[in-house]
């Protein structure tokens, strides 16, 4: 249970964090820039948590994440904290980040209002 509580306030740390950079940019944030300038959300080493999107469950949004960034990712995008664009991989390409996978599916993160 304690394990539970501490992830749920850490989850909470990190999506307040990417609400914040979102807003403060006032314009799209990639999930690269989230995974360098937000603490606590990625993680390189296994294991790492990936976030799936759509119902086949083959459709990959991120990975690379601690198990808090991922709860974290989740809170913002289902509980409409911030608006997702569903974008080609060239916002990626400019940040010098690309995934080599068929399944990913970029996105980037609007302020809520955006939606």
């Amino acid at each position: 249970m304690k394990k539970d509580t501490q992830l749920e306030k850490l989850a909470n740390r990190i999506a307040d964090l990417i609400v914040d950079l979102v807003e403060r940019n006032d314009g799209p944030v990639t999930l690269a820039q989230i995974d360098r300038e937000v603490p606590g959300f990625a993680k390189k080493e296994p294991p790492a948590w990936c976030q799936m999107y759509g119902h086949n469950g083959e459709t990959f949004i991120w990975d690379g994440m601690t198990e808090a960034g991922n709860v974290a990712l989740r809170k913002v995008m289902y509980g409409r904290r911030v608006a997702i664009q569903f974008v080609n991989k060239l916002p990626y390409i400019v940040e010098g980040c690309f995934i080599e996978n068929e399944h990913w599916w970029p996105i980037v993160l609007l302020p809520a209002r955006a939606a």
